[in-house]
C-alpha cells in the first residue's frame, strides 16, 4: 500500500514538472514570436488600396520592416495609368528619422493626372540605394471631374411657363458614373424655395408644378454629384418666369366715325404676346382694333384675345361700340357740323374755314382731338381744343402751341388767320416744340390747302375758291380780269350799235 502511494506521488511530481517545462517552453516561442514580429515586422502598403477612388489629393502610406539592420531610408512610387507595370515617376518619401518604419506623404495632387478608369501604382522601398521590397496597388480610380451637365432641353433661359412644367437636362460622368441629380429653385432674392430629385439615368427630368409658385422670376440650378467621390457640378443655371395669371383684356373707343371705328385695348399683362379680335373685317395691331366700311349710326360688337408668353390666355368681355351719325345729323355737344381732316394735311399744315359752332377732326397719336369755333364776336374767335377741352380767344393774327397728350412737348400749333363774313379761317399743323408760346420757326402759316369746313363736309366751296387765308386767291383775280373784258366789251358794242344808228339817220 505505501509503496503504491509512493509510486503515485513520484508520478504526481513528474506531471508537474513536465507541465513546467511545457510552459517554459510555450513562454520561450511566444517571445520568440513577439521578438520576430517587432524585429522582422511585414512590410505594407497601406494606402492607396487595390480598387479604390480617389479625388483631388492622393495619399502615400507604407509601414515597413522594422528590423533596425535594414534601416530603411526612402521610398520612390511609380504609377501607370495604362493598367501595366508601374514606370512614371509619382513620388519620393524620405525617413525623416533614424530606422523610421512609417512613410507618408498626403499632399500628392492628381491635377496633372488624367482622370482614368485604372491606374496602377508600385512603390519601391530602398536602404541607401539597394532595393529592400517592393509593393504595389492595383486597379485604383482617379476622378477629379464633376459630371458634365447639358444645358435644358424643355425650358429655356429667360422662358415664361404655366401649368406642370417638364424640368430636363442631360448628364454624364464618363469615369465614375452619376449619383444624383437635384433641381435647386431659387427666387429673384435668392431664397431657396423647392429642391427636387430628378429620376433618368442619361436623361434626367422633374416635373414642377408652377400652381405651387407665387408668380415671378425664378433660378433652376442643377446639381449633379457623381458616384462615391461626389464630384460636384452646379454651374448650369437659367432664369425662368412662373406665370399662372392670364391678361385682362378691356376694350375702349378712341376714334368713332361714320364708316370706321378705332378701339383701344388695354391689357394688364406685361408678357402678352400675340392678340386677336373676333370680327373678320377688323385688324389688331399691337393694342390698337381698327375696322373700316362700317355702317353709319351702327353698334358693333368685339372680343379681343391676348396669349401671354407662358401661354395663359385672357379675353375680353364683348362690348359694342357704335358708328357715328349719318350724314345731316348734328353732331353731339352742340357742334352744328363736324368734318375730318387727314393726318397727312394737319401733319404738313391746313387753314380750315369754320363758322360758329363748326368743328375739325383730325387723329394724332392714335387718338381723335377737335378742333371748333364756339363763337365769332366781331374781331374776337373762341376755340376750343378738344379731347381734353381748353378754349381761347383769338383775335387776327394771334398764334398758340398746346400739348395734346401731357408729354410736356407741344405737338399742335394754331393760328387765327383772318375773319370774313363769319368765317374763321384756322391754321392747325402737327409741331414737336419743347419751348415757350413762341412763334413756331419754320412754320409757314399761309402754307397747305384752305378747307372750307363751313358746309360740314371738306369741299372749299365757292367761298374757299375766292378766299385764301384772308387773301384773293387767284380764282378770283382771273375771275375779276374776265369781268372787267366783259365789261369793256360790252361797252364797246353798245357804243359801235350806237353810232350806226346815228349815221342812219
Amino acid at each position: 500500500m505505501e509503496t503504491f502511494l509512493n509510486q503515485e506521488v513520484q508520478c504526481d511530481c513528474m506531471r508537474v514538472v513536465i507541465n513546467k517545462k511545457l510552459m517554459l517552453s510555450m513562454f520561450a516561442s511566444f517571445f520568440v514570436i513577439l521578438f520576430l514580429g517587432i524585429v522582422f515586422g511585414a512590410t505594407v502598403l497601406n494606402a492607396p488600396v487595390a480598387s479604390g477612388n480617389y479625388s483631388g489629393t492622393l495619399t502615400i502610406n507604407l509601414t515597413v520592416d522594422s528590423n533596425g539592420a535594414n534601416n530603411m531610408t526612402n521610398v520612390t512610387c511609380y504609377y501607370n495609368s495604362t493598367g501595366g507595370a508601374a514606370t512614371t515617376f509619382l513620388t519620393e518619401i524620405l525617413n525623416d528619422s533614424l530606422y523610421d518604419t512609417e512613410f507618408a506623404n498626403t499632399t500628392i495632387s492628381l491635377s496633372s493626372l488624367s482622370d482614368a478608369s485604372t491606374y496602377n501604382i508600385s512603390c519601391a522601398i530602398y536602404n541607401s540605394t539597394t532595393l529592400n521590397n517592393t509593393l504595389s496597388a492595383a486597379s485604383i480610380t482617379f476622378d477629379s471631374t464633376a459630371p458634365n451637365v447639358s444645358t435644358f432641353y424643355n425650358t429655356i433661359d429667360g422662358g415664361s411657363y404655366n401649368g406642370l412644367t417638364i424640368l430636363n437636362v442631360s448628364v454624364n460622368d464618363s469615369v465614375m458614373g452619376i449619383d444624383s441629380v437635384y433641381f435647386n429653385i431659387t427666387n429673384s432674392s435668392g431664397t431657396q424655395v423647392n429642391f427636387t430629385k430628378a429620376s433618368g439615368s442619361v436623361y434626367f427630368n422633374a416635373t414642377l408644378s408652377t400652381s405651387t409658385f407665387v408668380d415671378g422670376i425664378y433660378n433652376v440650378t442643377v446639381y449633379a454629384n457623381d458616384t462615391q467621390l461626389n464630384n460636384l457640378n452646379n454651374t448650369e443655371i437659367i432664369t425662368i418666369t412662373l406665370d399662372n395669371t392670364a391678361p385682362v383684356v378691356t376694350l375702349t373707343a378712341t376714334t368713332t366715325q361714320s364708316t370706321s371705328l378705332t378701339l383701344a385695348a388695354t391689357i394688364t399683362d406685361s408678357g402678352v404676346t400675340t392678340c386677336t379680335v373676333d370680327r373678320s373685317g377688323a385688324s389688331i395691331s399691337g393694342s390698337v382694333v381698327t375696322e373700316s366700311s362700317l355702317s353709319c349710326s351702327t353698334a358693333y360688337p368685339y372680343v379681343v384675345t391676348c396669349t401671354d408668353a407662358a401661354g395663359n390666355i385672357g379675353s375680353s368681355a364683348s362690348t359694342s361700340f357704335t358708328t357715328s351719325s349719318c350724314g345731316g345729323s348734328a353732331p353731339s355737344n352742340g357742334w352744328t357740323s363736324s368734318n375730318t381732316i387727314t393726318t397727312a394735311s394737319v401733319t404738313d399744315g391746313s387753314s380750315r374755314l369754320l363758322r360758329k359752332n363748326q368743328r375739325t377732326q383730325f387723329t394724332f397719336d392714335g387718338t381723335s382731338h377737335y378742333i371748333g369755333v364756339k363763337d365769332i364776336d366781331g374781331e374776337v374767335v373762341t376755340i376750343e381744343i378738344a379731347s381734353d377741352p381748353v378754349e381761347y380767344d383769338f383775335n387776327v393774327g394771334d398764334e398758340r402751341k398746346f400739348d395734346l397728350n401731357d408729354d410736356d412737348v407741344y405737338d399742335l400749333y394754331v393760328k387765327l388767320n383772318s375773319i370774313t363774313s363769319g368765317v374763321a379761317n384756322v391754321f392747325i399743323k402737327i409741331i414737336e416744340e419743347t419751348d415757350s408760346y413762341e412763334d413756331v420757326v419754320g412754320v409757314d402759316d399761309n402754307a397747305g390747302e384752305v378747307v372750307d369746313g363751313t358746309s360740314g363736309g371738306d369741299d372749299p366751296g365757292i367761298l374757299g375758291d375766292i378766299v385764301k387765308d384772308g387773301k384773293f386767291s387767284w380764282v378770283a383775280w382771273t375771275a375779276l380780269v374776265i369781268i372787267i373784258i366783259a365789261v369793256v366789251a360790252l361797252v364797246w358794242f353798245a357804243k359801235g350799235k350806237n353810232v350806226a344808228v346815228k349815221k342812219k339817220r
